[in-house]
């Protein structure tokens, strides 16, 4: 049996209550028939997706994840700055909460030190070496948005400025194996495991 594993970043209550406040007006902004939001309690931030992995790969994953926080330099806090259309303004796909540059290097740095703990285990997986951007994803495009190409083109040409800025700290202090299963209402998460960082 194979299980599609993610390794993520996760969020209190105490940061979602601040960020879905101010993200109720700009959802107020967005076109319905276009964007599907994304229920708070599965928001988070992936820090390396490992694809489908059978069930004898999971031990030594779970090693391997312990291994790479034990060596890492320990917790520490940042900021997420602002809500934004993703990964880009001229192509939008999805609706972000970026995170500063200081957190995306920090957990760029995290996520180097896991690739190279799951590549010395023996875990096979597409390593990531592209610059990380922190961010978590609170809508994506409607998959089932169809019609003429000019019509959904107009829409997205259409849609409004939300460069909202705020100020939302962030503990980095644990992070989670996470398991996906694709269902047509969306997918559903199962922790695998949680790991203190530098504990």
């Amino acid at each position: 049996m194979s299980h599609r594993l993610f390794i993520s970043l996760p969020f209190p209550n105490s940061f979602r209550q601040p960020v879905a406040r101010v993200l109720g007006s700009v959802e107020a902004k967005l076109l319905p028939d276009i964007f599907r939001f994304v229920d708070p309690d599965l928001w988070h931030t992936t820090l390396l997706f490992l694809g489908d992995q059978e069930e004898e790969n999971l031990a030594d994953i779970v090693s391997a994840i312990q291994d790479a926080v034990d060596n890492f330099s320990g917790a520490f806090e940042s900021v997420f700055e602002k809500i934004d259309y993703g990964p880009e303004r001229s192509n939008p796909k999805m609706l972000w909460l970026w995170g500063s540059q200081a957190l995306s290097q920090g957990l760029e740095e995290l996520r180097d030190e896991l690739q190279d703990s799951l590549i010395a285990y023996g875990v096979p997986f597409a390593p990531d070496n592209r610059r990380f951007t922190a961010h978590i994803t609170l809508a994506r495009l409607r998959q089932g948005f169809e019609g003429q190409a000019r019509s959904k083109r107009e829409k997205l040409l259409s849609l409004p400025e939300i460069n909202k800025s705020l100020s939302v700290p962030a503990l980095v202090d644990e992070i989670q194996l996470v398991e996906s299963v694709l269902t047509p209402a969306g997918s559903e998460y199962t922790v695998f495991g949680t790991f203190q960082l530098g504990a």
